[in-house]
């Protein structure tokens, strides 16, 4: 038994446990509370931690045996070894996003299945984060193990029906200390908008007004990652236009194209924290009438707490002041696209 290298040390152990140990398995599953997490990275069910459940210890220990055999180092002690453990469910439209899950003291990370399910495959990618290259399907009495590592690159592919069951977890060891994740260099284009006054003031925090022949067109369009921040497509324009407010300049300018599976990961390092009079304008248009009316950016508290939502309505602006808020956009089913100025006062 050993690892599989591409992309990453991993390997897929069907048939884990014996029936007699996968029926006990599901009784305990079944015996469990989960409850609803939500972020800009995942939204799914999971139990609380179960390292103190004494009856998964004939799991743990057997995973444990696995990964002694897989790492082949003879002199090495595992007295020290411990495992945080957590069961999770998945409903039709749950998903966990691209992630290398470095934390702390963790060298291993596991999956276990209790059945055959058609979506909400574990997807490994490159060692940039920006291109898959396996998918692992859902199988009943199916483990995978892999190493966590600086390009440990996976997420779970979104559930289109209710009911992916699992166990899911980490082995860690004490010697092991995991650095923050991999950074990458920010790819884009060089977007020279031409600044527009629109506005003299704007008396409230957040303002919608619909907006007339603004051009959306564009001649150039890549698609970028790294996935642990964004998949999104970026647009080139020679004639985007700015909607800017009397007294403010524009900070940053992005032209985004989401189609299904784009998200933007939490953007809280657009500007500095003393800037309090920071406007994201968003200029948006879609053909796709499903979107209307449905929220598309999360505005989240500096403590991470719901703020508010911004709802899809083509061919309109929103004007929003920063304040102390970070804003992200959830992985979506539609396609639109979003122009994005970022304005600080003069």
């Amino acid at each position: 038994m050993k690892f599989v290298s591409d992309p990453f040390n991993h390997i897929v152990i069907d048939g884990f446990l014996p029936e007699a140990e996968f029926e006990k398995i599901k009784e305990i599953y079944t015996s469990l509370q989960f409850y609803e997490k939500k972020s800009d990275l995942f939204h799914f069910y999971q139990t609380k931690e179960l390292n103190q459940n004494k009856e998964l210890k004939f799991f743990t220990d057997k995973i444990a045996n696995n990964i002694h055999v897989l790492e082949q180092n003879p002199d090495k002690s595992y007295e020290e070894y411990w495992f945080n453990t957590f069961a999770s469910f998945y409903k039709s439209g749950n998903y966990l996003l691209c992630h290398d899950d470095k934390l702390e003291n963790r060298l291993f990370a596991f999956s276990y299945y209790l059945d055959d399910y058609e979506t909400g495959e574990l997807v490994l990618f490159n060692d940039s984060a920006n291109n898959e290259v396996k998918r692992v399907n859902v199988k009943k009495n199916r483990m995978v193990i892999f190493e966590v590592s600086d390009v440990s690159f996976h997420e779970v592919a979104i559930c289109r029906t209710d009911g992916r069951r699992a166990f899911t977890g980490w082995y860690n060891d004490p010697n092991k200390t995991n650095t923050p994740t991999k950074l990458f260099k920010k790819q884009g284009f060089d977007l020279k908008p031409e600044p527009v006054i629109f506005f003299d003031k704007i008396l409230d925090d957040c303002m919608l007004m619909e907006i007339t022949d603004y051009d959306f067109t564009y001649s150039n369009k890549k698609l970028v990652g790294p996935f642990t921040e964004r998949k999104v497509s970026l647009l080139y324009s020679d004639n985007l236009v700015a909607p800017i407010i009397t007294g403010h300049s524009i900070f940053k300018s992005h032209f985004y194209q989401f189609s299904e599976g784009n998200y933007i990961l939490l953007q809280n390092d657009e500007a500095s924290e003393d800037e309090k009079d920071i406007w994201d304008i968003f200029v948006m248009f879609s053909h796709d009438s499903r979107i209307f009316e449905q929220p598309f950016i999360t505005y989240v508290e500096s403590d991470g707490d719901h703020a508010f939502d911004l709802t899809f309505a083509t061919n309109s602006l929103y004007a929003v002041r920063r304040r102390d808020l970070s804003f992200f956009v959830p992985r979506t089913d539609y396609e639109f696209i979003l122009a994005h100025f970022i304005l600080r006062k003069d």
